[in-house]
């Protein structure tokens, strides 16, 4: 995968895979996900912060739920995955 960084807004957003996510979401980082089409930032945040709660979600359940609801073929069928500085 290639070093994707995106400075939007405020915020820099650093695309990462699937494996890279799910070890940061363990050890507690928040991290954002967006329907792999779209851009996340402004003007219209596509993307939806994740991070660990008390409901204990695993990381694979987030991810389907998300797919299912928010991803289609006009905006991406997978969701692409970032961290925020």
């Amino acid at each position: 995968m290639e070093n994707v960084v995106i400075a939007n807004g405020r915020r820099e957003y650093e695309r990462i895979d699937k494996r890279r996510a799910r070890y940061f979401f363990n050890k507690g980082v928040p991290i954002v996900m967006c329907p792999c089409n779209l851009e996340v930032g402004e003007p219209f945040h596509y993307e939806v912060k994740v991070e660990r709660n008390e409901m204990n979600e695993n990381f694979d359940e987030i991810v389907n739920k998300f797919e299912k609801f928010e991803c289609n073929n006009n905006s991406g069928n997978y969701a692409s995955f970032y961290m925020i500085f």
